[in-house]
C-alpha cells in the first residue's frame, strides 16, 4: 500500500532528521547555539541566501556539466549541493527549535538552546510538514533560512582557513 509505505518514510526521515540534529548538537553545541541566534536575528538575510543558492548552484553546475572542461567540477558541484541540502534540513528544526526556544522563554531570562527544546523543534517541524499549504509555507521558509545558515556558515569556515 502506498499509504503505508509512505508513512513508514516520513517516520524513518523524522527519526533520521531527529538524529542529525541531536548529533550535531552534541558535536558542535555552542557553534550550533550561536549560528542559530544569529541566524533568527538575521532570518530574512538568510531566508534570502537560502533562495538564491535553492536556484543558482544547479542552474551553474548543470552548466558546467555540459562543458567538456566543467563536466567534473559541475558534478562535484550537484554532490555538495545535495549535502548542503541535508544540512539545510538539519539546521531548519534547529532554527525553529531557537524560535521555540525564544518564544517560550521571552519573559524570563533569555536561556541558551538546548536538547530537550531540539527535540521539541524536530515535533513542531514534523507537525507543521502535515498541515496543507501555510505548514508547507512554514517548512520551507525554515528551510531556506536554515540553507542559507548553514551555508554562510561553511563560507566563514573556508575564509577562516585561508588566514
Amino acid at each position: 500500500n502506498v499509504r503505508d509505505f509512505l508513512g513508514i518514510l516520513g517516520l524513518v526521515k523524522f527519526f533520521a532528521i531527529l538524529t542529525a540534529a541531536l548529533i550535531l548538537f552534541f558535536v558542535a553545541k555552542n557553534r550550533v547555539v550561536k549560528t542559530a541566534g544569529a541566524a533568527l536575528d538575521n532570518f530574512w538575510k538568510e531566508l534570502l541566501r537560502g533562495l538564491v543558492l535553492l536556484v543558482v548552484i544547479p542552474g551553474a553546475a548543470i552548466i558546467l556539466l555540459i562543458t567538456v572542461f566543467g563536466a567534473l567540477v559541475g558534478a562535484l558541484a550537484l554532490v555538495l549541493y545535495v549535502l548542503l541540502l541535508m544540512l539545510g534540513t538539519i539546521f531548519e528544526t534547529i532554527l525553529i527549535a531557537e524560535l521555540l526556544n525564544r518564544l517560550i522563554f521571552r519573559e524570563g531570562k533569555a536561556r541558551p538552546l538546548n536538547w530537550p527544546m531540539l527535540i521539541l523543534g524536530v515535533f513542531v517541524m514534523g507537525i507543521l510538514s502535515f498541515v496543507p499549504f501555510v505548514g508547507w509555507i512554514i517548512v520551507f521558509t525554515f528551510f531556506l533560512a536554515g540553507l542559507g545558515t548553514v551555508s554562510n556558515l561553511l563560507y566563514q569556515q573556508a575564509r577562516s582557513f585561508q588566514g
